[in-house]
């Protein structure tokens, strides 16, 4: 009852519905109603004790999508008693194409697995995984972190990973690769996934370069040589258009387009990120921050205009239909109250509900600072003004008696 995460939770869900939706490959978070490991973990661990099986059979069926025998014995006919709704998953597709990866991008240890998942709006979720072990036995399998190489490997040790647990691809970091990569979505293809203008004008001022389908086979990621220009944003939301050098991993396809080679970018190509990314404002922070401890600084917030638009981020509602324009949404928020205090967005968003550790702190910071960097304007407080009755002072006392 202490834990806000619990007023979150879907009231309806029963333990059978969280067994059905491993079963079947559904996305386990959406049942459950919370977008958060922890409490995952928790009710995966309930749900084995519910069941009287080891929480790392349940967590097998989860991460590896397909139950083993043995899983299939002791965990879904017990459940069932006698299994007879129990279905059997087909085989996961492979989603990379492992001969048609870059040698550039094959010599780097940069790797780690995903699998995909079905998310609330129809979207395919990546999940993505290290190559090397976790701590514990429990943790055999944990996330990977796009700004931690420690969770990263060599091709090889990915492609074997991925291959032992059945997991749908590999996925490539980008810090530290000298490449950029851009990413096109949705909006710029049609339904069979044919690029619409925008996109062929990328595809033809790229042809010197590496192109991939992206896994949702409507969207293109092109790679090329050297950093993303640093004067500009890095995505724009209404041409679902990314732009990223770093704190990203792109899930890879080898679907490739033409050049199987990663080359600089034509003159072309940077002139349409340029002419279709907007600058970066230029925006200098107080002198000295506004100072406010963190509950003052979120108090503050909830009693201004904006505080309930403040308390549906807070409590971790993805309002934006985008976990990560949401997470910039409230960041920025953040940033405004605070003056442009970057340190403390960063540790104020982190005790959020939209916080999911899982994305790493450079992803966190380097959102805080983004929000800091495009403020144009920040609170102030107003100065305490006495109430005046609007009458000029006569000079006279006032009050009965002349006194």
């Amino acid at each position: 009852p202490t834990d806000y995460l619990a007023n979150e939770l879907n009231g309806e869900t029963t333990f059978g519905d969280v067994r059905d939706s491993i079963r079947n490959g559904k996305d386990v978070y959406s049942v459950i109603g919370v977008d958060d490991s922890t409490v995952r973990e928790r009710v995966f661990r309930q749900l084995a004790d519910v069941i009287d099986v080891p929480y790392k059979a349940v967590y097998d069926a989860w991460i590896n999508g397909t139950e083993s025998e043995q899983t299939r014995k002791e965990h879904y006919e017990r459940a069932d008693n006698n299994g007879s709704n129990a279905s059997k998953e087909p085989l996961r597709e492979f989603k990379t194409n492992l001969d048609n990866i870059p040698d550039a991008m094959k010599a780097l240890p940069n790797w780690v697995a995903f699998r995909t998942a079905s998310g609330d709006n129809g979207k395919v979720k990546k999940i993505l995984l290290s190559p090397n072990k976790g701590a514990s036995s429990v943790e055999y399998l944990k996330w990977a972190k796009s700004d931690d190489s420690s969770t990263w490997a060599t091709f090889d040790k990915a492609v074997a990973f991925a291959q032992k647990y059945k997991l749908d691809g590999l996925a490539f970091a980008m810090n530290g690769s000298g490449m950029t990569c851009i990413d096109l979505d949705k909006k710029n293809f049609d339904k069979n996934g044919e690029p619409l203008e925008l996109a062929q004008k990328f595809i033809a001022a790229a042809d010197n370069t590496y192109i991939e389908k992206s896994v949702s086979g409507h969207g293109i990621h092109i790679f090329y040589k050297g950093s993303r220009p640093k004067d500009r944003l890095n995505r724009n939301i209404q041409l679902d258009l990314e732009v990223y050098d770093d704190g990203r991993f792109i899930s890879m396809t080898g679907n490739y387009n033409g050049c199987d080679e990663i080359n600089a970018p034509s003159a072309g190509l940077q002139n349409l990120i340029a002419s279709n990314l907007s600058k970066v404002q230029q925006y200098t922070a107080p002198s000295a921050p506004l100072g406010m401890d963190d509950n003052a600084l979120i108090e503050k917030i909830r009693s201004s205009k904006r505080g309930s638009d403040f308390d549906a981020l807070w409590s971790g509602n993805d309002v934006c239909g985008d976990h990560s324009v949401s997470d910039f949404k409230l960041c920025n928020m953040l940033a405004f109250f605070s003056g442009g205090d970057a340190a403390q967005v960063e540790r104020v968003f982190k005790s959020s509900g939209l916080y999911r550790p899982q994305k790493g702190d450079a992803y966190v910071r380097r959102t805080a600072e983004k929000a800091c960097a495009t403020l144009t304007r920040h609170y102030e407080p107003k100065a305490y003004k006495p109430k005046t009755d609007g009458k000029k002072n006569s000079g006279k006392p006032s009050g009965s008696g002349g006194r």
